[in-house]
């Protein structure tokens, strides 16, 4: 989904500050969402609604928009499904309950389309209304968002089932029981939610657990889901995205003074990330440079002028490639053409088995870029002749592979079969499918 609108921005603006958009827009919408579902359950206390409102605004991950972009469809969609769950739930017409059911599952369905995170809100509906005996609401509930799903595996399935086996196989194939994650999942969650807003939460439900359960439960289910996981897989900070409205609505029933205590607090952390953003910003060179990783951040911020360097003196009919997938997109955005992985590659932004074709490169010339040292070995056998080169931006040195006439049949022997046997081997047990890496490859025998 964020693929689909990001696109779309991209078509009218090719800025980055305007990918942006969709991250602004849909969290200002929940936090109005927020309101206006919490002012429907206590009437008597509108303004709580509009605090709690302010303070899931000034969230550090919500006032630092563009660190999850990615993220920030799915968390819209698991705020509509809950909204419109709470909706159903206040609706005393049977006619306008079952409509908002229907709109809770349509959310799932887009949810679906954008990440599979939203199973989280998915099944915590699903247990409400099981909990509660609506046994008709959860049918139409599963009805509302089945023919997203049958769409979404219907898309996988002329697509190499490229979503599935992301999520579901390569990203965890290194899992393992790990007796810290759970440690630090706890604290990524005080981190997210600040320590304040977690205390001020877990008081409020044991006092008003019994007359605000679903609210709270629409909080509780996916939480207790990612401390499951946690046991098998590291939960990232942008994974609890989606779980910051529902904690900030737990809000609910808490006095009005302490609402206020908990936004001048979290304001402040706020305000402190954006003191501290700005100032790394200001002054990069003076304090980052000390640090680990700043070789990381140069790169990162220099990217325009390592684009430019690459494309300097480049000789006619060459293919300007890099060693993973992260630099290839960055400098593909910077130079506006596809740039392709030239390698293996990780289990990540596999873009180039479906968007590129390198037989249609035999013979041609390469540049390949890589922030390393190259070893010769992965690029020798691949060309007539190579060379390589290295320049420096901001103190950092960076370096390109040229080679000459491009051997694509061992590269297809070499390189494309293994990551047909490490990728794509596994299809063998997936219903037939449409797969374009194969079929470009004349790897469907």
């Amino acid at each position: 989904m964020v693929g689909w609108i990001n696109y779309f921005l991209i078509t009218i603006f090719h800025n980055l500050a305007f990918i942006r958009i969709s991250s602004v827009v849909f969290t200002l919408l929940i936090s109005l969402g927020i309101v206006d579902v919490l002012r429907r359950i206590d009437d008597q206390n509108q303004n709580t609604a509009w605090l709690i409102g302010a303070i899931f605004l000034v969230v550090p991950m919500n006032l630092l928009f563009d660190i999850v972009t990615t993220d920030v469809p799915v968390a819209f969609f698991m705020f509509g499904a809950g909204y419109f769950y709470l909706r159903f739930e206040l609706s005393k017409n049977e006619s306008l309950a079952n409509f908002y059911i229907i709109l809770s599952g349509i959310s799932i369905g887009f949810g679906i389309l954008s990440k599979y995170l939203i199973a989280l809100l998915l099944i915590a509906i699903f247990i409400l209304l099981l909990k509660n005996r609506r046994y008709k609401q959860a049918i139409i509930f599963v009805m509302s968002f089945m023919p997203f799903l049958l769409f979404h595996i219907y898309a996988n399935s002329q697509y190499c089932w490229t979503n599935f086996l992301f999520n579901f196989w390569y990203r965890h194939e290194r899992s393992e029981l790990n007796g810290e994650w759970p440690s630090i999942y706890v604290v990524t969650c005080l981190y997210v939610f600040t320590p304040w807003i977690v205390y001020k939460s877990y008081q409020n439900i044991k006092s008003n657990y019994k007359q605000r359960e679903s609210l709270f439960l629409l909080m509780l289910i996916p939480l207790g889901l990612f401390g499951v996981i946690s046991v098998f897989s590291l939960i990232g900070l942008h994974y609890l995205y989606g779980v910051i409205a529902f904690v900030a609505m737990s809000l609910l029933g808490i006095e009005y003074k302490s609402l206020l205590k908990i936004l001048r607090y979290t304001s402040l952390f706020s305000l402190f990330h954006l003191i501290l953003v700005f100032f790394l910003l200001t002054n990069p060179n003076k304090i980052l440079s000390k640090f680990p990783g700043y070789d990381d951040y140069s790169y990162t911020i220099n990217i325009k002028e390592i684009s430019k360097q690459l494309n300097t003196n480049l000789p006619s009919d060459t293919v300007i490639a890099a060693k993973g997938f992260s630099p290839a997109s960055l400098i593909g955005w910077e130079l506006n053409r596809y740039i392709p992985t030239f390698g293996i590659g990780s289990f990540q932004g596999r873009n180039d088995d479906f968007f590129y074709d390198f037989s249609k490169d035999d013979g041609k010339n390469f540049r390949i870029f890589t922030r390393r040292i190259p070893t010769l070995i992965k690029y020798q056998p691949y060309f007539e002749s190579i060379e390589v080169k290295k320049f420096i931006v901001d103190g950092q040195i960076y370096y390109y592979v040229d080679g000459v006439k491009f051997n694509y049949d061992l590269y297809r022997e070499n390189v494309l079969k293994t990551i047909l046997k490490n990728r794509y081997d596994i299809l063998k047990y997936f219903p037939t499918c449409k797969c374009s890496f194969l079929e470009k490859y004349n790897f469907t025998e």
